[in-house]
């Protein structure tokens, strides 16, 4: 039988032990008194309960709260961290995956957001990349009629059955 009290239990040491280092100015790191500390400490008890208990449907709302609080907390110090659609994607397929993993079923919208996420990621790369093509674009823009002579052309004449 599963227990109920495993979450709350380890929700309150949780924010007992927050509150303690607030109270005695115990700073393990910059920002530790931020809301997002708070975010990661939940996502930290739904995985120690996802763990205990056996409940993988826990592992979902464990990945979006540590994941969205690690990103509010040390996104903004990461050049190379996204903004907050793509991040927000990534954390949920993340979490999707790890439920999928435990429940051996559902991986295809975890990857189909992942997709999303890395195509909106390198979207401006894409963009650059497709540029070089410009010029050949408006090459055959103009001269395209002349694609369907040759074919013709060789169809008629070049071509023997």
């Amino acid at each position: 039988m599963k227990k109920q009290w495993t979450l709350p239990a380890i929700l309150l040491v949780e924010i007992g032990l927050y509150f303690l280092c607030i109270q005695f100015n115990i700073k393990l790191f910059e920002d530790m008194f931020s809301w997002p500390t708070l975010l990661i400490l939940f996502g930290i008890a739904f995985y120690i309960h996802s763990a205990m208990e056996r409940e993988p449907h826990h592992l979902l709302p464990a990945t979006l709260f540590t994941g969205i609080g690690f990103h509010f907390l040390i996104g903004p110090t990461l050049s190379f961290w996204p903004g907050d659609l793509i991040a927000f994607l990534w954390i949920t397929s993340i979490g999707l995956f790890f439920q999928a993993i435990k429940t051996k079923t559902g991986i295809f919208p975890s990857l189909v957001l992942l997709f999303i996420g890395l195509f909106l990621y390198f979207l401006s790369s894409i963009m650059e990349f497709l540029r070089v093509f410009e010029h050949v674009v408006k090459v055959a823009e103009n001269y395209w009629p002349f694609l369907f002579i040759l074919l013709g052309v060789y169809l008629l004449f070049v071509r023997k059955r």
